[in-house]
């Protein structure tokens, strides 16, 4: 009945074409933001591999490591989603309905058949988690450049490198995410009201198909 009701929601905004959805605008938009974090990414993570390889004695050095990991990580995340078929679709419709894995359902008109892979949905949210980790990361990079005195001093290499990449990383997560916010259809107290009203209907959802399975 669900799936029907999906196609039956397809059919009718079919025959408005003339209003446009926000979807579509959001989807250029994460696939502006995936092919632009792509590139900084990769850059970020080489500049990060090149400051150790530079500097064999440079200050907290594991931070390095675990940045340009997770920079190279994230970097192959977006290449990713941006070669599947319904990669940026996904992102989209992820952050347009957060946490809500019933909105993320798309039915085919022709054949009845649900067209959007959970593989994907888990590959756009492990690429959403990632890019928050690694801003922690950056967050606490810039924590550790201004609290440590050994960081301080400008010609120390690892202090410019990490505050360098740590500053550029924390400003495409910020500007990306608040491109996104804008052109979403809720203001910010509505969306955090929508998130916490999907986790609670999820949960619910999920509680009543274990008891309905153990009954």
């Amino acid at each position: 009945m669900y799936l029907f009701k999906k196609a039956k929601e397809s059919i009718v905004s079919s025959f408005h074409g003339d209003k446009p959805s926000p979807i579509i605008k959001i989807n250029y938009i994460c696939n502006c933001i995936l092919k632009i974090t792509l590139a900084i990414c990769l850059w970020l993570s080489s500049l990060s591999f090149l400051a150790l390889y530079l500097n064999a004695d440079i200050i907290n050095k594991s931070l390095f490591q675990l940045f340009s990991l997770s920079s190279l990580i994230l970097s192959c995340l977006s290449f990713i989603i941006l070669k599947r078929e319904n990669g940026t679709y996904i992102l989209a419709k992820i952050k347009m309905y957060p946490f809500s894995f019933k909105d993320l359902v798309d039915v085919s008109l022709l054949t009845g058949v649900v067209t959007i892979s959970v593989f994907d949905i888990i590959l756009c949210y492990l690429y959403l988690l990632v890019a928050f980790a690694v801003f922690v990361i950056a967050t606490c990079s810039i924590y550790e450049c201004l609290d440590n005195p050994y960081m301080r001093d400008n010609e120390n290499i690892s202090s410019f490198s990490l505050s360098f990449i740590s500053v550029l990383y924390m400003g495409l997560y910020v500007i990306s995410n608040g491109v996104i916010f804008r052109n979403l259809p809720y203001n910010p107290l509505e969306y955090m009201g929508y998130i916490i009203k999907n986790i609670i209907e999820d949960i619910f959802s999920v509680t009543k198909k274990l008891t309905n399975l153990i009954i």
